[in-house]
């Protein structure tokens, strides 16, 4: 493919060579608009994408145990993924940490969180995009 035309050459819609904005937005449907003034606007429709972590442990939230004294005491892990100490009452969620070691090698990590840490974190769909009752996330 040779890009040497400039931006739009592929496509039929738009310009070669665009000079202004209404050529260069030719065809994507985002128009242009005037104020009373005079001024020129290019408004689009778009949606929001949000990243709501609570919903992605809401699962876990519902089934999993809190933590209690014999559940600690017989526990080797005793600490979150961040460090922080696990306590009696705490109800520990579980997430995928993904981790690029070469072009195809992925490694999934499993980290424990607390619900107090959810927001640290977003969801992670660079190379899986599942919905799995054990999110793939990475902090923010």
């Amino acid at each position: 493919m040779d890009f040497s035309g400039g931006i739009g050459e592929e496509s039929s819609s738009t310009p070669v060579n665009p000079k202004t904005f209404a050529e260069l937005f030719a065809g994507t449907g985002i128009e242009p608009t005037k104020d009373e003034n005079g001024g020129v606007h290019y408004n689009f429709n778009a949606t929001l994408k949000t990243n709501n972590m609570r919903e992605k442990f809401e699962q876990q939230l519902q089934k999993n145990k809190t933590v209690t004294e014999e559940w600690l005491a017989i526990s080797k892990n005793k600490t979150y993924h961040n460090g922080d100490e696990v306590k009696v009452g705490d109800k520990p969620l579980f997430g995928m940490m993904l981790e690029i070691v070469e072009e195809e090698n992925l490694n999934l990590t499993l980290i424990m969180l607390n619900e107090n840490q959810i927001d640290l974190y977003e969801t992670d769909d660079r190379h899986i995009n599942a919905d799995t009752f054990v999110p793939i996330i990475k902090l923010k």
